[in-house]
């Protein structure tokens, strides 16, 4: 915290405009006994975890981490700060200069005033940045103060807590929100306007491209000055507005019908709409299948290319409603080649209850082995040949559910695919499950080239890892028998 080559003698030491680069082991932390005064224009960014937040800036549940000066602006990158405390305002972080923040995260901030995690009465820009578990009396993510400019992009805050405004309270302020999501937030006690979301008393917000979701009260409370809402869902949270019905500008989802949205045009917004979320995976991305997908207004998105993860903002030609963008499939090439082991593929069915008999039943095969989270998938297998497609399903995260000496231990459901139709096998994969997509031709003897695809809402990873040769696995012992096959 202090002395030669210590963070706090070189920002000293540093001239307005400087870099300092941080360069130490993994998850180092510099715990810090007063806060980080910031005096002039300054840099500071952990060069060994470019990507993500790395190095951590420790109040110790005393004293605050960072004190933006007025006139002066602090940029971060790829750092933690975290469990600052301060009597009054700014646990974390206060700002009264101008704070750009990227790929970071701030965490665990106390104020017995406003802003738990960060107070901001300058300008902040936050990009690629978690906002977790702050408390306050008002703002405990964040309380955009009077006078202050608020832009957040692809961003989340979650579980924090106040009594006005878990998220965010914005009061004589402006706030500029893009793919940002807003989960898990809470509020003490009932209050006049308890609201574990957004809460607007007189300022300006502006959302596009949000999530506001499962926030204990309302989602998001408007009193005064204006709110507008562009592609952004509000969905399952105690209630998901309060006040003023905000400004619909279109292409916006309500789970219920608090927000006073408009279903005709020209604004196309959707009132008592499930938007099959994911509410167990941080973020809460969408479902296969959900209707807000490809649903929103692609000029929204103009400023903002990336969605809450990072990933690219519009796929398939039109952007999807809410924070996060429903991924590309991931597309697993192989080929069937003479001297492939074979094996006696399984009948059509879910599950299949017999083995296919006659000519064509001993046939080839290949292996993509995986796991999955809990969500909705669609499978399919396209190739030059006649092609069959069987998932094999275990509830143990570490064997395998194939053996092709008894294909019909752990078969889930098997489709045959003749060449140009394609279809798709749609079904909840679990986590903790270990799986097996296994193609083979139709015909005994027949090679030729096939693409497998799965479309859902967490990219499968080690499914296209395992994809590369896709190897076939070696026989275990630890099948579950044919009477016990698992229907999930």
């Amino acid at each position: 915290d202090s002395g030669a080559g210590s963070l706090r003698a070189a920002m000293a030491a540093a001239s307005p405009g400087d870099t300092i680069q941080l360069s130490l082991p993994l998850s180092s932390e510099i715990l810090l006994n007063s806060p980080l005064a910031v005096t002039k224009d300054v840099t500071i960014k952990d060069v060994n975890n470019v990507g993500w937040a790395g190095l951590v800036l420790n109040g110790q549940n005393a004293v605050r981490v960072l004190d933006v000066n007025a006139g002066v602006t602090l940029t971060i990158m790829h750092l933690v700060i975290r469990n600052g405390s301060a009597s009054g305002d700014g646990g974390n972080i206060r700002n009264l200069g101008t704070l750009v923040m990227s790929d970071s995260n701030v965490l665990g901030g106390n104020a017995t005033g406003n802003g738990g995690n960060i107070y901001n009465a300058g300008t902040l820009v936050i990009s690629g940045t978690w906002i977790q578990g702050g408390t306050a009396a008002a703002g405990g993510g964040i309380a955009n103060a009077a006078g202050g400019r608020m832009t957040l992009v692809s961003s989340e805050l979650s579980q924090n807590t106040s009594s006005d405004g878990g998220a965010i309270s914005n009061d004589l302020s402006s706030a500029t929100l893009r793919s940002v999501s807003i989960r898990l937030n809470y509020v003490f006690g009932v209050g006049v306007n308890p609201t574990g979301g957004i809460l607007n008393s007189s300022g300006t917000v502006l959302i596009y491209n949000g999530t506001i979701q499962s926030n204990q009260g309302r989602g998001l409370t408007y009193l005064g000055g204006f709110v507008r809402l562009h592609n952004t869902i509000l969905a399952f949270n105690g209630q998901n507005c309060g006040g003023t019905a905000p400004t619909d500008d279109g292409n916006n989802l309500d789970s219920a019908n608090s927000c006073g949205l408009n279903v005709g045009a020209p604004a196309y917004s959707r009132i008592n709409t499930d938007p099959l979320l994911l509410p167990d995976w941080s973020g809460s991305p969408i479902n296969t299948g959900s209707p807000a997908i490809d649903a929103g207004q692609n000029a929204f998105v103009v400023d903002n290319p990336v969605d809450s993860w990072g990933k690219p903002r519009i796929i398939n030609g039109l952007v999807d409603i809410g924070a996060f963008e429903f991924p590309e499939p991931v597309v697993c090439a192989g080929a069937f080649l003479p001297g492939d082991p074979v094996y006696q593929r399984v009948l059509p069915g879910d599950p299949p209850n017999a083995l296919a008999t006659g000519e064509g039943s001993l046939v080839h095969y290949r292996v993509i082995p995986f796991h999955s989270v809990t969500a909705i998938y669609a499978l399919s297998m396209r190739g030059s040949v006649d092609g069959f497609y069987t998932l094999y399903g275990l509830p143990s995260f570490f064997s395998s559910p194939f053996n092709p000496a008894s294909p019909l231990d752990n078969a889930l459901q098997a489709v045959d695919d003749s060449i140009g139709l394609n279809p798709a096998m749609t079904r909840t994969l679990i986590q903790g499950w270990s799986y097996a997509l296994v193609a083979s031709t139709h015909a005994n003897g027949a090679t030729g080239a096939f693409t497998d695809t799965s479309t859902g809402p967490i990219p499968l990873n080690d499914y296209v890892n395992n994809c590369v040769g896709v190897a076939t696995p070696t026989p275990t012992s630890t099948s579950v028998p044919s009477t016990a096959t698992p229907t999930p």
